[in-house]
């Protein structure tokens, strides 16, 4: 399990499952097909880590939500990103940011042109730019980060970010956050 007291509100959870269901699989596979690397495709979802061992994200069917980080502990790969030059101010507010969005709907109608567009690649000229009715996991914590800095996580033609996207910005930096191991003792 991550050791909780190196995470900071704020920082950015990336997951990818161990054993991905078919929709996670369909993101990771349109990721990919829109030219991101595997190693940034592999992740299908993203939240915003909250703390006390909470996140923030959004899911289908389910609109954003708060849940506990060890929904995916042991069943998920899982990568922290923050950006260093936050204070700890801004940090509590992308949390707040995030959790501003509470209970909206999931952007599920967004899923069928994002498959559409990743056929076509994401970053051909001329993509037109996408809104959405409701959040995607990706988005909500990239419309936190861009309200609460004022800047973009991601630029490109999209009007949405995806996992992958937020995987590869080079606004963030990879978050040095320990595994503590769970060792069962005898009674």
């Amino acid at each position: 399990m991550p050791d909780e007291a190196q995470l900071l509100p704020g920082d950015l959870l990336l997951v990818s499952a161990l054993k991905p269901s078919s929709g996670s699989a369909a993101i990771i596979n349109a990721q990919a097909g829109g030219g991101h690397a595997a190693i940034h495709a592999r992740f299908h979802h993203a939240a915003t880590y909250i703390g006390d061992n909470l996140v923030c994200e959004a899911q289908l069917w389910k609109g954003v939500q708060v849940v506990s980080l060890y929904e995916y502990v042991g069943t998920h790969l899982l990568r922290f990103r923050r950006d260093p030059n936050l204070s700890q101010d801004d940090r509590w507010r992308l949390a707040v940011r995030s959790l501003h969005q509470l209970r909206k709907p999931y952007g599920v109608f967004a899923l069928p042109r994002l498959w559409y567009e990743s056929r076509r690649g994401f970053w051909r000229p001329g993509v037109l730019r996408l809104t959405l009715r409701g959040i995607i996991c990706s988005s909500l914590y990239a419309e936190a980060y861009a309200w609460t800095t004022g800047r973009l996580l991601v630029e490109g033609q999209l009007n949405l970010t995806t996992p992958a996207d937020l995987s590869l910005s080079a606004r963030l930096s990879e978050a040095n956050v320990e595994w503590l191991k769970i060792v069962e003792t005898p009674l």
